[in-house]
C-alpha cells in the first residue's frame, strides 16, 4: 500500500465547510465586540481574542483524530460510547449548576 493511498483522502467539501462556519461564527463574535476603537485581532483579554485561541486548539485536535486510522474508532466504538455515556451521567452528580441548569463541568 502506497502511503498516498491511505493518507490525505479527506472529505475536503467538509474541511472547507467547516473553516467557512468557524470563520463566520469568529468574524460574529469579533464584530459583536467591537465598540469603534481599532480592533486588534489577537487582544486575548477580549472574547474574540479567547475564541481564536479555541480554534487554534482545534484545529490540532483536528490533525490529530485525522491522523489516527479509522480502524481504531471501529475497535474501541463501544469503550468510547461508554465513557460518553459516563461523562453525560456524572454531570448530575458533579455538573456546574448556573442560574439553575446544569452546565458542563467545571474546569479550572
Amino acid at each position: 500500500m502506497r502511503l498516498t493511498d491511505r493518507h490525505f483522502k479527506f472529505d475536503w467539501i467538509t474541511i472547507i465547510l467547516f473553516l467557512l462556519l468557524v470563520s463566520f461564527g469568529w468574524l460574529n463574535i469579533a464584530s459583536a465586540s467591537h465598540t469603534g476603537d481599532s480592533l486588534n485581532y489577537f487582544d486575548f483579554s477580549q472574547s474574540y481574542g479567547k475564541q481564536l485561541i479555541f480554534i487554534f486548539l482545534t484545529f490540532g485536535l483536528i490533525v490529530i483524530l485525522l491522523a489516527i486510522d479509522a480502524k481504531f474508532y471501529e475497535r474501541f466504538s463501544s469503550v468510547i460510547y461508554i465513557l460518553s455515556m459516563l461523562s453525560l451521567i456524572g454531570l448530575f452528580l458533579f455538573g456546574k449548576n448556573v442560574n439553575g441548569a446544569t452546565s458542563w463541568y467545571a474546569f479550572g
